[in-house]
Formats: structure tokens, sequence, C-alpha cells
């Protein structure tokens, strides 16, 4: 983890690679995200994520995503597909993709940013017997944008909309998607 911060990261990757156990199943999953500033006031970001199941897990666990910050509901929802509900696609596999473009309308040192946000999130399920691969085969898309009030080091806000092909959502968050 080279980010000057997590709350909200300028700079940096963070990478990781977990293995869990539950009751009857096992789970490994990787996670890479990428924050570059290019100017002074754009960020542009980027995560790449895959998980796979094997055993017999139960639905519950299928629905959720393992990250050692804070495991996170998928496919579907804030943290992976912005546009749809959260569990939406629900399977042993998942493949997550993002880009966003963040740019800092007014900063004011470290003390407050108010920023613009563009997005465009993709992922997809794998069912019983399929490999989980890099693929763009079967995504599933979301795009949109956001507000985010950034005050002091650890305060965040975020306000936005996305939408996908079962229309749109309004989005509200503490902390950035990733």
């Amino acid at each position: 983890d080279t980010r000057e911060s997590e709350v909200d990261p300028h700079t940096g990757i963070f990478v990781e690679a977990l293995f869990a156990s539950g009751t009857g199943y096992t789970r490994t999953t990787g996670d890479a995200r990428l924050q570059v500033r290019p100017v002074r006031r754009l960020v542009l970001a980027g995560r790449l994520a895959a998980e796979g199941m094997g055993g017999s897990p139960p639905l519950a666990a299928q629905q959720e995503m393992e990250s050692s910050e804070r495991p996170f509901v998928a496919v579907g929802g804030y943290y992976s597909l912005r546009a749809f509900y959260d569990g939406r696609f629900t399977g042993r596999g998942k493949l997550l993709g993002g880009l966003e473009a963040r740019y800092a309308v007014i900063a004011v040192g470290d003390a407050v940013e108010l920023k613009l946000v563009a997005f465009y999130d993709a992922g997809r399920v794998f069912g019983p017997g399929e490999a989980v691969r890099l693929t763009t085969t079967g995504l599933h898309r979301s795009g949109g944008g956001e507000v985010a009030l950034r005050l002091l080091r650890n305060s965040l806000v975020v306000l936005g909309y996305g939408h996908s092909s079962e229309g749109g959502r309004f989005l509200f968050a503490s902390g950035w998607s990733y």
C-alpha cells in the first residue's frame, strides 16, 4: 500500500491477495487499485478485482467480496457496480473493474476539497463450473457522476447518480467506491 491517504488518496497503489475459508467453502480474492495525479487538481483512479470460491458457499457468502479494508456486497451496489442494486448479480466467481476521474473544483490546502467525479464500472459473476478469468464477455456496465466533499484528511461525503441498462440510482456514501 503506497497511497498517501486511505480516506482520499491522490497517488499510490494498493494491491492485496487474500485467502479465506468458511464452513464448506474457500475464497481467493485479488484486488489492485491505482491512483495517479497527472495535474494538481485531477486524480485518475482505477481498480481491477477478482474472486473465486470453491466448495459449497452459501448464498450470503456469494453476495460478498472479501477485502482487508471491509468486505462489501458485490456484484452490484456502491462498492462494485454503482448503478445496480446491492447484490444484483450473485455467483461463485466475480470480476470487477472501474475507472474514475476526480477533479478538485475547490481546494483549500489539506482542509477542504470539493470534487466533481466521473465514473465507469464494469463487472460480472461466474457460475458453478465456470472459471474466473479476465474477460470483456458478459460484463454489466454502469457510469455516472458524483460530487464529493472532503473536510480535513479524515471526512469524505459523496453524492452522485449512476445509470445502467436497468435504469438509474442516486448514490450517497461516506467514502470512495474504491
